[in-house]
């Protein structure tokens, strides 16, 4: 961006009027910003998780919106659920960044996202993991890399079609793929945290 003469198309829509050198170096300030944000945050994700465990350890608490035999149980997931989370709401927020650029992008990211976990309930999430999965006789978890992986793929072809017969610029396009890239991996980390919490409560999927 700092080599190229022509701003992004998306200047257009932003409802402020910002020079491009002034884009330029708010972006360059958004590095540290966000490095130091992410500290921050980290922080205070273990500090309130620690707290909340804490409180659900003590012999007290009796909890009031879950229906549970065993509390201890529920405590042994805890830190399960509280990752599985954090990647839904990466998730939540990378879509809606995605929605503000390329809308008809966000359609097939939505597409992609229903048909990976029905795939990974159908075929993953309630194997042992001494179980192998598809044709080359996949662990669980490689099974759930490898099509993670193969989305950013797919992301990749049609962006690159929206750049060159659509009206999308490059950067565009980079920060979707940069987007979705971030996202899948987000939705791979959601699905191996579902297999301990599947497989710790003895879900069984249906016939």
């Amino acid at each position: 961006m700092i080599s190229s003469d022509r701003p992004p198309s998306y200047l257009e829509y932003l409802p402020f009027t910002i020079s491009y050198d002034t884009l330029l170096i708010g972006f360059m300030l958004m590095v540290p910003t966000t490095y130091g944000g992410y500290i921050i945050a980290g922080i205070l994700h273990r500090f309130f998780l620690d707290k909340d465990l804490a409180k659900w350890k003590a012999e007290h608490f009796t909890p009031k919106f879950i229906a549970t035999k065993s509390k201890d149980k529920v405590i042994k997931l805890h830190g399960h659920v509280a990752k599985a989370l954090s990647e839904v709401i990466l998730v939540v927020l990378s879509l809606a960044l995605i929605c503000y650029i390329d809308l008809p992008m966000l359609i097939f990211v939505l597409l992609l996202i229903v048909a990976n976990l029905n795939i990974f309930v159908l075929k993953v999430f309630y194997k042992s993991d001494n179980d192998r999965i598809g044709l080359f006789q996949l662990h669980r978890r490689q099974y759930i890399e490898y099509m993670s992986s193969l989305n950013f793929v797919f992301i990749f072809m049609i962006l690159a079609l929206q750049v060159k017969h659509f009206d999308i610029g490059v950067f565009e396009a980079l920060f979707v793929l940069l987007l979705s890239k971030m996202m899948f991996q987000a939705i791979q980390r959601f699905s191996v945290e579902n297999l301990f919490i599947a497989s710790h409560l003895g879900l069984k999927l249906e016939p």
